[in-house]
């Protein structure tokens, strides 16, 4: 997660939400999505049996002990989609795609 240059998306995301509730972080879902894809976990409902089961997971993206309901998922997605025209978004993908490039480039000249 730190290798991810997502810092200036979650502070334009927390601050459209402003004062708003904040029982999910932003942070957290974001950081629970992006766990359950390096976890493989293809739908919301099985990440979220695996943030029930794994307390050490939700301390770690920052839930602390509440696995957000699946409507909280839906309208985060929703969020995020809203948001794909963003520059954020491709400076992110562009940057990991740089950085694997890089990781490629060193394992090859070894």
């Amino acid at each position: 997660m730190e290798y991810l240059l997502d810092e200036k998306f979650m502070k334009h995301l927390e601050e459209e939400r402003g004062d708003g509730r904040d029982d999910y972080p932003i942070r957290g879902m974001w950081n629970s999505l992006l766990a359950g894809i390096i976890y493989e976990h293809d739908k919301i409902e099985s990440l979220r049996r695996e943030l029930a089961r794994n307390g050490q997971l939700r301390h770690l993206i920052g839930l602390s002990n509440k696995v957000p309901p699946p409507w909280v998922y839906s309208r985060f997605l929703n969020k995020l989609m809203e948001e794909e025209h963003l520059e954020f978004i491709e400076e992110i993908f562009n940057t990991l795609i740089n950085q694997l490039k890089n990781c490629f480039l060193i394992l090859v000249k070894g």
